[in-house]
This record gives C-alpha cells, sequence and structure tokens, in this order.
C-alpha cells in the first residue's frame, strides 16, 4: 500500500544539468480482472475454512489408540514364498498348525522357571572362611552378579569384599518361589527359625551354630534342613556339587549324624531293658 500510495520524486542529476524532473506518479492503473478475482477470494475464503475445520473435526471416540488400525505385519501370508515341493504337502495338513522345539529356551518361551538356593565362597585369600547363603532363578548369571562382570544386580554383602566367588552347593526342585525363598531365610538365619530351633532342641545350640565361621559349619546347617526340618525335609531336594571335596564333606556329615543317632536308640533302648 505504502508502494502505491508513494510519489517518486527523481532529484538534479548530472545528465540533467541540475534541473529538477517533473513528479511522475508511479500509481498502477487498475486492475478489474484482478480486482475480481480478489473480491471472488475474499467470498469462497469463509466456506474454504468452514469446509476444513469441518473435515478436521472428527466423531467422539473414533480416533483414539485403542481403535486404531495396526499396521500389517512385515512377513504376511502372501509375502512368504512357498517351494513348488512344499506347496503340495502344506495342502495335505493344517496351515495354521506349526510345531517348534522349545527345549532350547524353556524359561523364555514357556514362561516356566525353576528356583535355587546356593552357597558361595570367596576365592580372595584374605577372606578364606567367607561364605554367601543366596536365591537365584539362574546360577550362571547370578555368579557373574556377584562378581561384578554384570553390572545391574548383585548382594552388598558380594560387593564389599570376597571377590571373585564360586558356588559350594546349589539346591534345587522347589515347587515355587515362596518355598525357595523360606528355605533361604531359615538357612541364613538359623537363631530365628523356630523349625530349626525345634530340630535341634535347644535354642542356645541354634544361636551357637549360628556364630561358626567356614563351610563346613553352613554344610551342617544344610543337613539338619534337609534331613530334620519340617516341611523342608518331605520335598524332594536335589543338591548339587560342583567339586567333589565338598561332596564328602556333606556326605561325612550325613554319616556321623545317622551314626549318633543310632547309638543314642541303643542306649535308649538298654535304659528300657534295666527299668
Amino acid at each position: 500500500r505504502n508502494w502505491c500510495n508513494h510519489q517518486r520524486i527523481i532529484s538534479k542529476s548530472k545528465f540533467n544539468g541540475g534541473k529538477t524532473m517533473p513528479q511522475i506518479s508511479t500509481k498502477k492503473p487498475p486492475n478489474k480482472a484482478a480486482a475480481s478475482v480478489v473480491d471472488e477470494d475474499t467470498t469462497m475464503k469463509p466456506a474454504k475454512d468452514a469446509e476444513k475445520s469441518k473435515s478436521k473435526r472428527r466423531p467422539w471416540g473414533k480416533s483414539t489408540w485403542r481403535n486404531r488400525k495396526k499396521p500389517p505385519s512385515k512377513t504376511s501370508k502372501e509375502e512368504i514364498a512357498v517351494p513348488s515341493d512344499q506347496q503340495s504337502i502344506s495342502q495335505k495338513t493344517a496351515p495354521s498348525t506349526t510345531t517348534t522345539n522349545h527345549s532350547d529356551r524353556p524359561n523364555q518361551i514357556t514362561g516356566t522357571k525353576h528356583f535355587h538356593c546356593y552357597l558361595l565362597r570367596s576365592l580372595h585369600p584374605d577372606h578364606p572362611l567367607k561364605s554367601y547363603i543366596g536365591f537365584c532363578t539362574y546360577p550362571p548369571r547370578r555368579l557373574r552378579q556377584h562378581n561384578g562382570i554384570l553390572k545391574n544386580g548383585g548382594a552388598h554383602r558380594t560387593k564389599r569384599s570376597g571377590r571373585p566367588w564360586t558356588f559350594v552347593t546349589i539346591i534345587h526342585g522347589f515347587n515355587d518361589k515362596i518355598t525357595a525363598l523360606q528355605f533361604e531365610w531359615a538357612w541364613q538365619n538359623v537363631h530365628k527359625s523356630k523349625s530349626f530351633r525345634e530340630a535341634v532342641g535347644c535354642d542356645k545350640l541354634a544361636k551357637k551354630m549360628r556364630k561358626r565361621l567356614g563351610l563346613k559349619a553352613r554344610l551342617e546347617e544344610l543337613r539338619i534342613l534337609l534331613r530334620e526340618c519340617l516341611p523342608f525335609c518331605l520335598y524332594s531336594l536335589v543338591v548339587y556339587f560342583p567339586e567333589e571335596k565338598y561332596r564328602d564333606v556333606f556326605c561325612r556329615l550325613v554319616l556321623e549324624a545317622s551314626e549318633r543317632k543310632r547309638n543314642e536308640k541303643v542306649e535308649e533302648d538298654r535304659v528300657d531293658i534295666l527299668d
């Protein structure tokens, strides 16, 4: 608009000899065709805006994320090419049924988990008597967490000192997670477990056993839990020893306990005969 209403004046120039040029109006002549187009545009704008607003509006609840259509899968049935030899076989059999072998990955696909309790010992020369009792679903991964190979996971007690760690024994065969955690708690807190104190027969003895250090003391507690404590003695649990040395120690403890019970029974029978 300013350009249309402005009048340009050419000042003195060398070519004009210093004389001023007459004022020249630079207004453009009116264009009737352009004016008619502008009028039509101004009249059509509100109608177009109304159409756009109507098109943008959507009915309530139809464009929510739940009602949106899922994109087609990359590998559809039409894209998969079946060889000519297998087409005759696929026609005879049901096309939708497929059998796959999940024996390699039972935990990931079928959803079943195996629950374990374990005993660790420290390989550090400064901590020969240090041990740790824990619970897990996959022992190799749990051992890497305790040793710091995997950053996430691992108990605080194993992070402070004692690395590297190794397995002494692994107990498996628990029906569910709750029973495995109960076994872990009873093994960690021998002096608090009611079943362990009843099996031992004396609270003071249970507290003394808790204060003892070394793997032999932990294996003795394991023997009592598996053979004498209810309800753990009723479970069909399996004890695995990676090293034969500790398996022999555990078997020796079991034999000594069985001989001790036999001697006690013999003494009781003698007392009954004398009475």
